[in-house]
């Protein structure tokens, strides 16, 4: 967990900015003098995690969001107010569900045109444009997709004859909004609830356009997927990977890793594109919004607040009776909210 920095030549460059951010960093410091002195409550430690994933927000928010962050901390009456600001559900993508079988395509055209021309309103038809887009091969490690190479003899020969020993695997269609946000969701559930307050959240930091954009059936549009093998879609989901634009390079980024030896993969440059002009890119916006998160969580501490608490959720059978694991419960639950059950 890493204490918040000074404030940033982007900070400093408004004196709006300097003081919000000034209150972040006068809370964290009450915050660490209670738990220093040992007289904190768990609930001090937690706090902790929620300022700093608040103050970390001003270095790593994408620029339209910095001045309603601003606003909105400098609006809050009390310590408890900013907290508030940032206590925040999160969910995951769903696994995906296992497809059956289907016989082999007559020619690598017949396959993209019958995957382009499905709409995507489901993850499975999501899948397939994202396939089609990616050149049916994730997009960060390019290794091809087992399921599109053993359907499609013609595919099969062109990787062959321009790659001597090609590598396929199973790949899976990672959105970088869940789908979970808009599928599924009964009215008046605490799912709703939870999905509602991310989207409100979102319109409050100024990106009021991405829950239109994402409403319903949307949520599987070309902007918000991308192919990812296993291994790197869970990664990616659970905040561990993340993608940083290159400056002046339009849809090229580097992965970033929450850990070094994660992945061979960390610092590899990626470009997204295609050779059909009307398959769009991973939306820069929606990248930039899932970075931001993953450096947030993991520079504040709370990546590892939640991994600990998922740990204790396997490793407890029994809740202690008296209240101690009632902060355990509450993440549990929480959880299996936002997962739909």
């Amino acid at each position: 967990m890493s204490d918040l920095p000074p404030p940033s030549s982007k900070i400093q460059a408004d004196p709006d900015y300097v003081s919000a951010y000034q209150r972040c960093l006068t809370i964290e410091h009450r915050l660490l003098g209670q738990l220093n002195n040992n007289d904190a409550a768990a609930e001090d430690e937690t706090s902790l995690i929620y300022i700093r994933v608040m103050g970390h927000l001003f270095h790593f928010a994408p620029p339209k969001g910095l001045d309603s962050l601003t606003f909105q901390v400098s609006s809050c009456s009390s310590d408890e107010d900013v907290l508030q600001l940032v206590k925040r559900n999160k969910g995951r993508t769903p696994n995906p569900t296992t497809h059956p079988s289907r016989p082999p395509f007559e020619s690598l055209s017949r396959m993209i045109s019958e995957y382009l021309h499905e709409a995507p309103v489901s993850h499975a038809t999501a899948k397939k444009k994202a396939l089609a887009r990616d050149g049916f091969r994730c997009v960060v490690s390019k290794v091809f997709d087992f399921q599109s190479v053993e359907h499609n003899k013609e595919l099969a020969a062109q990787i062959n004859a321009t790659n001597p020993q090609p590598m396929c695997c199973p790949t899976e269609c990672a959105h970088i909004f869940p789908a979970s946000l808009t599928e599924h969701i009964p009215p008046g559930s605490a799912k709703r609830m939870a999905s509602a307050t991310l989207w409100t959240f979102l319109r409050q930091f100024g990106y009021s356009e991405v829950p239109e954009q994402l409403d319903g059936a949307n949520i599987h549009r070309l902007e918000n997927v991308m192919t990812l093998r296993m291994e790197l879609h869970y990664y990616f989901d659970t905040l561990n990977l993340w993608f940083v634009a290159m400056p002046g390079k339009p849809n090229q980024y580097t992965v970033k890793t929450s850990h070094s030896n994660l992945t061979p993969f960390s610092d590899t440059v990626v470009t997204f594109g295609s050779e059909h002009a009307d398959l769009p890119p991973p939306s820069p916006l929606y990248l930039a919004i899932h970075a931001a998160c993953a450096q947030v969580a993991h520079l504040s501490g709370a990546a590892e607040h939640i991994d600990k608490y998922d740990r204790d959720v396997e490793d407890i059978t029994v809740l202690s009776p008296t209240g101690e694991s009632a902060g355990l419960l509450d993440h549990a639950l929480r959880g299996l909210q936002i997962a739909g059950y």
